[in-house]
C-alpha cells in the first residue's frame, strides 16, 4: 500500500455549469430526509408502548439498557464512517472518481477490521454482563444477554459496510438514503410488532431488528454503486496515507459523537445500577422523544457537512456564512414549538403516550430546555465539520460530558436527587457549550461578528415563538379550571405561530405552489356543472 494523502489536489476538474456542491438540492434533500424520518418517529412512539404493554416496564428498561451497552462499541470505528461523507463530497465536487475510490476502499478496509473488533467485544459483553449487572437485572439476565448479542451483531455489520453510506451522502443522493432507511425501518417495525403479537419475547424482537437492518445495509451498497458511476472497491486503491488522513479527520469528528455517547450511555448504566431498569424506562421516554427530534436536526446537519466542504473547495466563505445563519434559524424553527410544548406540558404528554407512571413534569421540561442548546449546536457543528475545524469544539463537548457524568454521580450518591438530578446533570454543562463556546468558535473561524450571529440566526425565531409560549403558559394555568380559556389561548397562539411560519419560514417557491394548488382546487370546484 503506497502512501497518498487524502487532501491532495483532485486530479479531475468538475464539468462547468453543473452544481456538484449540493446547494441546488439542499432544500429538497432536507425535506426528503425529514419526510423519511417520520417512519422512525412513528415507530418510536409505537414500539416502547407495545413493549411496555406486552412485556412490562422492566423489560422496556432492559431494552433501553441493551442499546446503551452496545452503543459503547461505536467508539471502535473511530468516526471513520462519518468522515467518508466529507471527503467523498470533496472529490465529487471536482468529479474525481479515482479519489472517491481511494477513500472508500481505504475506509472499507479499516471498517471491516473495526467490525471484527465490535463482534468480539459483543461476545465479551454477553459473557461478562452477569458479573457486572447480575444483581441489578435480577430475573432479566438472559434476556439482556440475548438482546445485546443481536444488537452487537447488527452494529458489526453496519460498521463493515458503513463507507457506502458516505458515498450516498457525499454524492448528495439523500433521497436514495432516505428511501432505503424508511423502507427497512418500516419492515423492521412490522416484524417487531408481529413478534410481540405472537407472544415472542425481547430476544426475538432484537433478532428481527438486527436481521432487517443488516439487509438494509446490503441494499445501501447497491444504491451506492448506482449513485456514483465508476465506484470501485479494490485492493490497489487502499493507501496507508489515506487511512491515516481519515483517522486524523475522524478523530476530531469522534470527539462530539464520543462525548454524546459517553454521557448518554453512562447515565443509563448509572440509572440501572442505582434505581433499576424500570426507572431507566421512565427516564428514557422523554429522551426518546427528543432523540427523534434530534434525528431531524442531524439529518439537516449531515446535509450541511458535504455542502460546506464543497463550498470551501470553491473558497465561498460568504456562502458558508449564509448557510450557517439559515441552518441555525431553520433548526430553531423546527424544534422550538415541540420543545415549548414539552417544557410546559411534558408530564401531560408522557401520561397520554405511556401512562400515569411516566408522567413526571420536571424530567421532560429540564431535558427540553437542554435540547434548545442542541438545536443551535447541530448546524454550527456541521459547518465546523465541513470546514475541518471542529477539533476544539468536540473537545469542549467531551469535557462538558465528563463534567455531566461527575455531576450526575455526585447528585445521585450524596444528594439522592433521583431522575430529576440526572436530568439536571445532563442539561447544564452542555447547554453552556452549545450556547456560548461553539457559536463563538464558528464566528471566529468565519470572521463573523458574534452579536450578528445571535441577532440574525437566533433573534427572529426566538421572537416569533413568544406569543406561542405565552399561549401555552396561559393554557397550562387554566386548562383544569377554565378549559374554554385554555383552548382559546392555544388556538390564538397556534394561529400566530402559523402566520409567522408562512411569512418567514416557508420558501417562496413552496408558498406559491400551495397557493396555485388551492386556487386550482377552488376554481375546479366552482366550474362544475350545476
Amino acid at each position: 500500500m503506497s502512501s497518498t494523502s487524502i487532501l491532495q489536489e483532485p486530479a479531475v476538474v468538475a464539468p462547468s455549469g453543473k452544481d456538484r456542491t449540493g446547494r441546488s438540492r439542499l432544500v429538497s434533500n432536507v425535506l426528503f430526509t425529514w419526510g423519511g424520518q417520520m417512519v422512525f418517529f412513528v415507530s418510536g412512539f409505537i414500539m416502547p408502548r407495545m413493549i411496555d404493554h406486552k412485556l412490562g416496564r422492566e423489560v422496556l428498561g432492559v431494552w433501553d439498557f441493551s442499546w446503551s451497552l452496545v452503543a459503547y462499541f461505536k467508539f471502535v470505528e473511530m468516526g471513520v464512517t462519518s468522515s467518508v461523507n466529507r471527503f467523498v463530497a470533496r472529490y465529487w465536487g471536482t468529479h474525481d472518481i479515482e479519489g472517491i475510490n481511494r477513500v472508500v476502499s481505504s475506509a472499507t478496509l479499516a471498517l471491516v477490521i473495526a467490525a471484527g473488533v465490535i463482534l468480539l467485544g459483543t461476545i465479551g459483553a454477553v459473557v461478562t454482563v452477569p458479573y457486572w449487572f447480575g444483581s441489578d437485572l435480577k430475573g432479566y439476565l438472559s434476556v439482556t444477554q440475548g438482546s445485546v448479542f443481536w444488537l452487537g451483531a447488527m452494529l458489526s455489520a453496519q460498521t463493515a459496510l458503513g463507507a457506502f453510506n458516505g458515498v450516498l451522502t457525499g454524492c448528495h443522493r439523500w433521497e436514495l438514503q432516505t428511501m432505503r432507511n424508511s423502507l427497512w425501518q418500516f419492515i423492521t417495525v412490522v416484524g417487531m410488532l408481529t413478534a410481540l403479537w405472537l407472544g415472542f419475547g425481547l430476544v426475538a424482537v432484537a433478532a428481527i431488528t438486527a436481521i432487517c437492518q443488516i439487509f438494509g445495509q446490503l441494499t445501501m451498497v447497491t444504491l451506492a454503486y448506482r449513485a456514483c458511476p465508476g465506484l470501485s472497491i479494490k485492493r490497489s486503491y487502499v493507501h496507508k496515507g489515506t487511512i491515516k488522513e481519515l483517522y486524523i479527520y475522524s478523530g476530531k469528528t469522534l470527539l462530539p459523537t464520543g462525548a454524546e455517547m459517553l454521557l448518554n450511555q453512562t447515565i443509563s448504566v448509572m440509572i440501572v445500577g442505582a434505581l433499576g431498569p424500570a426507572a431507566l424506562a421512565i427516564f428514557t421516554r422523554p429522551r426518546a422523544l427528543l432523540r427523534q427530534l434530534d434525528s431531524l436536526e442531524r439529518k439537516m446537519g449531515m446535509i450541511l457537512i458535504p455542502t460546506t466542504s464543497s463550498m470551501e473547495g470553491q473558497d465561498d466563505k460568504k456562502g458558508i456564512v449564509n448557510l450557517l445563519i439559515k441552518g441555525v434559524r431553520y433548526s430553531l424553527y423546527l424544534a422550538l414549538p415541540f420543545l415549548l410544548v414539552l417544557i410546559v406540558f411534558g408530564g401531560f404528554v408522557m401520561r397520554i403516550w405511556m401512562g400515569p407512571d411516566y408522567a413526571i413534569d420536571l424530567i421532560p421540561a429540564i431535558l427540553a430546555i437542554g435540547f434548545i442548546g442542541v438545536t443551535v449546536q447541530e448546524p454550527v457543528l456541521a459547518i465546523l465539520i465541513g470546514l475541518n475545524a471542529h477539533g476544539r469544539g468536540g473537545l469542549a463537548q467531551l469535557i462538558a460530558s465528563i463534567v455531566s457524568v461527575i455531576l450526575a454521580f455526585v447528585l445521585q450518591r450524596y444528594f439522592h436527587a433521583g431522575l430529576v438530578g440526572m436530568a439536571v446533570a445532563i442539561t447544564v454543562p452542555l447547554l453552556i457549550i452549545s450556547f456560548v463556546y461553539l457559536p463563538w468558535m464558528v464566528c471566529r473561524h468565519l470572521e463573523m461578528n458574534l452579536g450578528m450571529f445571535f441577532r440574525d440566526a437566533m433573534g427572529q425565531p426566538m421572537l416569533h415563538m413568544l406569543p406561542f409560549l405565552v399561549s401555552l403558559i396561559i393554557a397550562r394555568m387554566t386548562y383544569q379550571s377554565y378549559p374554554l380559556i385554555a383552548v382559546l389561548s392555544l388556538a390564538a397562539g397556534t394561529v400566530s405561530l402559523l402566520r409567522f411560519y408562512w411569512r418567514s419560514v416557508l420558501p417562496d417557491r413552496m408558498k406559491n405552489g400551495l397557493v396555485r394548488f388551492i386556487t386550482r382546487k377552488v376554481h375546479g370546484k366552482h366550474s362544475l356543472p350545476q
